[in-house]
């Protein structure tokens, strides 16, 4: 039986190779502007909690990248705030991920099942 710190090890590994899809997954949901502190706190509501120093490096990565873009909305409450949406480079790439986690999902339940040899 593993020790809880290796499996602690394996599942931080699975969040962190699922952090832009979760990112976009974020934006995509359309709910409301998103500004980097609001992804990361609600990845934080999900249990999927990202550092910080995890989240403004993905960030910039899907900027440069051209998956999301940026601008900023002018408050009178204080500093402008940077809000990102999906590019259409972005939105065809969270459709293609998602599509691809459904056949994840999918194959995980078959693989589940017994079946006989």
């Amino acid at each position: 039986m593993e020790t809880p710190k290796k499996t602690n090890k394996r599942l931080n590994q699975i969040k962190r190779g699922l952090t832009e899809f979760s990112i976009l997954t974020i934006i995509n949901s359309g709910e409301y502007l998103f500004y980097a502190e609001s992804i990361r706190e609600r990845l934080e509501e999900t249990g999927f909690s990202t550092p910080k120093g995890t989240l403004y490096p993905a960030l910039r990565k899907l900027m440069c990248e051209k998956i999301i873009g940026q601008y900023y909305d002018e408050s009178d409450l204080g500093t402008p705030r940077k809000h990102y949406f999906l590019t259409e480079k972005g939105k065809s790439l969270y459709t293609e991920l998602d599509q691809y986690w459904k056949e994840i999902n999918k194959t995980l339940e078959r693989l589940k099942k017994p079946t006989d040899w």
